[in-house]
C-alpha cells in the first residue's frame, strides 16, 4: 500500500474486501447449514444465500482483475459496486424482517439503505476509481490557464509532462511521478504519450 500515491482505498477494495466477504460468506454458510429446510423453503432466504455466494465470487474476481488493465477493471468494478449496493440493502431488509416479521418495516429499511448506499458507497467509489482513467491538471497548470492535453489513450500510461498534467498507471491506478519510466507502486513500464502539448 502506497499512501503517498493515494492508493489506500484501492488496496482495501482489491485485497482486504475479498477477505471480509469470505468471512461473511462463512457466517451465511453456517446459518444455511443449521437452517437448511427454512432456506430451501422460503425463496427470499434462498436469494439472500445466493447473493452472499455471488458477492464473494465477485470480490475474488475484483482481486484478480485489479492486476490487469485498469480501464477494464473500472468497467467491471462499476457493475460489482451496483450489485453490492442492492445486495446490502436487501440483506438489511431481510434481517429486519427476520427480527420482527413486519414487511412494511423491512421495505422501509431496504429503500433507506438502498438510497444511502447508492450515494455513500456506489457514487463515491465510482468517482474514486474513474478519476484515474483521465489525466488530471495540477493546481499550477490550472492557475496558468493551460489547456489539458488529450494525449492519454485507454490502455496507456504516460509521464507527467511539461504541461503540468498528472497521469495515472494503467494497471494499478497510482499517480505517476513526473518523468518516471516505471510505476512506483506496481512497477509497470510507463509508455510515452503520443501527443503532449
Amino acid at each position: 500500500m502506497n499512501k503517498l500515491m493515494g492508493t489506500k482505498w484501492f488496496t482495501f477494495y482489491t485485497k482486504v474486501r475479498p477477505v471480509l466477504s469470505g468471512l461473511f460468506l462463512l457466517v451465511v454458510l453456517e446459518s444455511f447449514r443449521l437452517n437448511l429446510a427454512i432456506y430451501t423453503k422460503i425463496w427470499w432466504l434462498t436469494l439472500f444465500f445466493a447473493g452472499a455466494v455471488a458477492q464473494f465470487v465477485l470480490c475474488i474476481l475484483i482481486a484478480v482483475k485489479s492486476g490487469g488493465d485498469y480501464p477494464h477493471f473500472v468497467r467491471f468494478t462499476r457493475k460489482v459496486l451496483l450489485f453490492e449496493t442492492i445486495y446490502t440493502a436487501y440483506q438489511q431488509g431481510v434481517e429486519t424482517y427476520v427480527r420482527n416479521f413486519d414487511v412494511i418495516s423491512a421495505l422501509i429499511v431496504f429503500f433507506v439503505i438502498l438510497i444511502a448506499s447508492y450515494f455513500i458507497w456506489y457514487r463515491l467509489n465510482v468517482k474514486y476509481f474513474e478519476k484515474r482513467l483521465l489525466p488530471q491538471r495540477d493546481e499550477t497548470s490550472a492557475s496558468l490557464g493551460d489547456a489539458p492535453s488529450s494525449g492519454f489513450h485507454e490502455g496507456e500510461t504516460g509521464t507527467a509532462g511539461e504541461s503540468g498534467q498528472i497521469l495515472f498507471c494503467r494497471k494499478c491506478g497510482a499517480k505517476l511521478i513526473a518523468n518516471s519510466k516505471f510505476c512506483s507502486r506496481c512497477g509497470t513500464r510507463v509508455l510515452e504519450e503520443e501527443s503532449l502539448t
